[in-house]
């Protein structure tokens, strides 16, 4: 994908918009009760907020897999993301993949708490860091 500066920025901060208002929706189907919706939009949140961050180096993709191996390989081997972030977007990932195609599956609702506080802290993380590298005003 090849994008102007102006463009990548804009996507940029539309998909960090999307992973701040998926981690609401996250949010508000934990408090409702809706477990597995809120395992899928705790993936979603952190998926998107990857997406954004692998744009700050001109990398993109549709591809699940390819994403997070990339975030891993960019950011994380390199030491610019502490590992317990991969960890989370990885994590999530998995329960994601499970509560969407599993059969009888049921979350205990501690733990979606607790991922859906781990996807606050990564959404929140990205947040900040795609905002350095976004130069043009809002």
């Amino acid at each position: 994908m090849t994008l102007g500066t102006n463009e990548k920025e804009a996507l940029i901060k539309y998909r960090m918009d999307r992973a701040n208002e998926t981690i609401v929706e996250a949010k508000q189907a934990y408090e409702s009760g809706h477990l597995n919706l809120a395992v899928n939009r705790i993936y979603y949140a952190c998926f998107y907020s990857a997406e954004a961050l692998m744009l700050t180096r001109d990398f993109s993709t549709n591809n699940h897999g390819r994403l997070k191996g990339e975030f891993n390989k960019v950011f994380v081997h390199s030491g610019l993301i502490d590992k317990k972030y991969f960890a989370t977007l990885d994590t999530a990932f998995k329960d994601r993949q499970n509560g969407d195609y599993g059969d009888f599956v049921k979350f205990n609702k501690e733990a979606v708490k607790s991922s859906l506080e781990k996807a606050e802290e990564f959404v929140t993380l990205i947040n900040n860091i795609t905002l350095k590298n976004i130069t043009s005003p809002d």
